[in-house]
């Protein structure tokens, strides 16, 4: 009988040895990657040079489209990450973009209309939906061009 209960608790062995609480979601829901993100907004990209041409916190109502940049580092393969982006609290958008390393730039712009006004967050979600950055941006009922 001894011999049936070691066969049985060889699993068990195996499975805490093993690793396999690793791949486990971390303690309060956290992601279990490493993944973080820098995430800034601005009027234009330079795509040659991967980065925000006139970062800004405020764009007056006619500033057409907004692009927001997101550093993604600390991915350990290749992955996703999920912009939302969010006007007064609204989900406006989700967009999904690959991460093809462990230090990798990726954006997702979102055309504003005049009428939408008021405050804006952007939010990146890893694969399990958590946040790994975020920013909000400001706009105004100005314009651009003074007649």
């Amino acid at each position: 009988m001894s011999e049936r209960w070691m066969k049985g608790l060889l699993p068990v062995v195996f499975l805490v040895l093993g690793g396999v609480a690793s791949a486990a979601p971390a303690p309060g829901g956290e992601s279990s990657t490493a993944l973080r993100c820098q995430v800034d907004v601005g009027r234009e990209l330079d795509r040659t040079t991967r980065s925000l041409v006139d970062p800004a916190p405020e764009f007056p109502a006619d500033v057409g489209k907004v692009y927001c940049l997101a550093r993604v580092i600390g991915a350990a393969a290749p992955t996703e990450v999920t912009f939302v982006w969010y006007h007064l609290g609204r989900t406006m958008a989700r967009v999904s973009l690959p991460v093809r390393s462990g230090d990798y730039r990726t954006w997702s712009s979102k055309n504003i209309m005049p009428a939408w006004t008021g405050s804006w967050e952007v939010k990146v979600l890893d694969p399990m939906g958590q946040v790994v950055g975020e920013t909000s941006f400001l706009i105004t009922d100005g314009e651009t061009g003074a007649d």
